[in-house]
């Protein structure tokens, strides 16, 4: 929630961004490649993570995992993963313009409109200053 110079008050709601950003629809795309891919799906879901995963079974599955580690990047490497990421980013990039175009003064002034979090962050280099913005 924001304020502008003209009172007006303005707000855009994560899935509302998710929305406009093409989130949301490109899930279902990537939801539908994984799926005509079972092999594929199947070792990226069933990845020991280091938080959960005791260094035994971590270390078994690296060995395990690079022979098959190119396969994996060629199939994310695939024209519909490049043109995926290529979507999300640009509709980010207009869903952030749309959002900030409703700040600017319609007399054409210079406007800056920062991004982020402005909470304080304990785990920043410098305790208790508010990090900068995105």
């Amino acid at each position: 929630m924001a304020v502008n110079k003209r009172g007006q008050k303005l707000s855009c709601k994560t899935t509302r961004f998710y929305y406009n950003a093409y989130y949301t629809q490109s899930k279902k795309v990537l939801k539908d490649i994984y799926d005509k891919s079972p092999d594929i799906k199947a070792d990226l879901y069933d990845m020991p993570t280091n938080k959960t995963a005791p260094s035994a079974i971590l270390n078994y599955y690296v060995r395990y995992r690079l022979p098959r580690l190119n396969k994996l990047l060629r199939f994310h490497m695939d024209k519909d993963f490049r043109e995926l990421r290529f979507r999300r980013r640009q509709g980010r990039v207009e869903a952030l313009d749309n959002l900030c175009k409703k700040f600017i003064d319609p007399e054409g002034q210079k406007t800056i409109v920062g991004l982020g979090n402005w909470d304080k962050d304990h785990g920043d280099i410098i305790k208790g200053h508010p990090v900068g913005p995105v």
